[in-house]
């Protein structure tokens, strides 16, 4: 089975999509904060800077 993928919605908004014939949003995340940058992918980690603060995003 794929994994899920990230994906970047309306700025503010990070959609967790499952991938396959037809899309299925899994989670959508709210960040209160605006992002430019393009994601930096590390060690199974996707790290996002954003105009205020740097996040991490990683399972556990």
């Amino acid at each position: 089975m794929p994994r899920p993928r990230l994906h970047r919605w309306a700025r503010r908004v990070i959609l967790v999509i499952r991938h396959g014939k037809t899309y299925e949003v899994l989670a959508a995340n709210k960040l209160d904060d605006g992002f430019d940058a393009s994601p930096a992918l590390v060690d199974g980690a996707i790290y996002l800077r954003g105009y205020k603060n740097l996040y991490c995003i990683a399972a556990n």
